[in-house]
């Protein structure tokens, strides 16, 4: 299972194949990951319960309903057997990461890509001047993701993890601390440069709410503040000082702009659809049914819900939000003892995910979706007291494990293998631009 959790990892830094986008490689790399977790929950019943698995399996049931009635049922069932995949995924590492060297193994690895992007982005950013081209447009420096905007969504949880291992590696007085916080500091210069206002924003938040858990929490919290501010100067100096020295055209960050950037189209579209079909929504991946000229998905985490799976589900899934925040809140205020630098990067990175999901597609991307699910994972390992599932939810549990399977399996034979040429034919039939939802062409209408 961990080593199907590295090759996902490395699916952000291995060439694409031939044919294939970053997200349809992540994409790919995610489901099969996803397949082995049902798979080993069928075989070994290695799977975490209580009362808050039976609000996971009301909502997977309502989403079978709200599936079996969409326009489009293949792929609304794409779509829930993903969803229940992920849940399978965080249940399953809940068990399998109780050990804390375990969960330090998937901290580091995470901090170990994040190292290798940072490297590959100040790599091309020597080639820029090396080559004699003399270009320094941060959107084509970065590497790994189809879209800059992904990988601010990794960043959202990557950022706080590094601080974590900087903070741990420093208790240890050892020397990677200054590694880990280099890297760290060079996350933050391409956030900056990548023009992330919902990472800045979302990471920000997440990190003050420390102040208000306890002052003991105050050395995290000046740590990102620190390397926010130091990450800030070195994008001045390589994005505005350095080409006005050589007279260059300084490269402009976004961080600051202002606007929505359309997205109140999709959110009005989003509302449009729920108000419609308020009780089981239009179907899982629906919105993405019909093309628009900004995106396949809403940009807004509940109002994706509501529309496509229906206000109860929005109103479930708020629920658990609600209460994974208030267990984590009272598990750092309390157990002061318990607490480690893992609690709280967990804290800050689940926080600020759920903060950018409220303008972003966190739970859309496959990258994205794997990490927080693998977090939330560990954070059930740490925080809950819950025991293994048994009884009826154990059995309904292994149904939506085989029934997943089964959907994704499918899935990985019939479209990954001619994804290219699927595409191809998708592209010269419709004049529609590609917006990636499941696939890198998001639009279901026609596939």
């Amino acid at each position: 299972m961990l080593i199907g959790l590295l090759c996902f990892a490395l699916s952000s830094l291995a060439v694409p194949f031939s044919g294939y986008g970053w997200h349809d490689q992540q994409r790919i790399a995610q489901l099969l990951l996803l397949v082995i977790a049902c798979g080993v929950v069928l075989f070994s019943r290695l799977v975490l319960g209580g009362r808050f698995v039976w609000l996971l399996l009301l909502i997977l049931a309502l989403g079978l309903v709200s599936a079996a009635l969409a326009e489009f049922p293949i792929w609304a069932m794409r779509e829930w057997a993903l969803q229940a995949g992920l849940i399978i995924l965080s249940l399953l590492l809940a068990h399998l990461l109780v050990h804390e060297s375990r969960q330090w193994a998937v901290i580091y690895l995470a901090a170990s890509v994040g190292g290798v992007l940072v490297v590959q982005f100040f790599v091309g950013y020597a080639a820029a001047f090396l080559s004699g081209i003399r270009i320094l447009d941060a959107f084509t420096l970065f590497s790994g993701f189809s879209n800059p905007r992904f990988l601010g969504q990794f960043q959202v949880m990557l950022i706080p993890l590094l601080a974590g291992v900087t903070l741990h590696q420093w208790g240890r007085r050892s020397g990677w601390a200054a590694l880990v916080a280099a890297v760290l500091v060079g996350q933050w210069c391409i956030a900056y440069a990548l023009g992330g206002r919902g990472l800045v924003l979302g990471v920000l938040i997440a990190s003050s709410s420390l102040l208000l858990l306890g002052v003991r929490f105050f050395r995290f919290w000046g740590l990102q503040l620190f390397a926010a501010l130091m990450g800030l100067l070195l994008y001045w100096l390589l994005f505005v000082v350095v080409p006005e020295w050589l007279e260059m055209v300084p490269a402009s960050s976004g961080v600051l702009r202002s606007g929505l950037s359309a997205r109140e189209i999709l959110w009005g579209r989003a509302w449009e659809l729920a108000s419609a079909n308020p009780w089981i929504g239009v179907g899982p991946m629906h919105f993405s049914a019909r093309a628009n000229p900004v995106a396949a998905h809403p940009h807004q985490m509940l109002l994706q819900w509501a529309s496509e799976w229906g206000v109860p589900v929005a109103v479930l899934v708020l629920a658990l939000m609600v209460w994974g925040v208030g267990l984590s809140a009272r598990f750092l205020r309390h157990q002061h003892q318990s607490v480690s630098e893992i609690d709280v990067a967990l804290w800050v990175a689940l926080l600020g995910c759920l903060v950018l999901a409220q303008v972003d597609g966190v739970f859309v991307m496959p990258y994205t979706q794997t990490w927080m699910a693998v977090l939330v994972g560990m954070a059930l390992a740490r925080w809950s007291s819950c025991r293994s599932s048994s009884g009826p939810q154990s059995y309904l549990i292994m149904c939506v494990s085989l029934l997943a399977l089964g959907v994704l399996a499918h899935v990985l034979m019939t479209d990954a293998l001619a994804l290219p040429e699927n595409l191809q034919r998708f592209f010269d039939l419709y004049a529609y631009a590609g917006r990636p939802r499941f696939w890198s062409q998001g639009w279901i209408a026609g596939q």
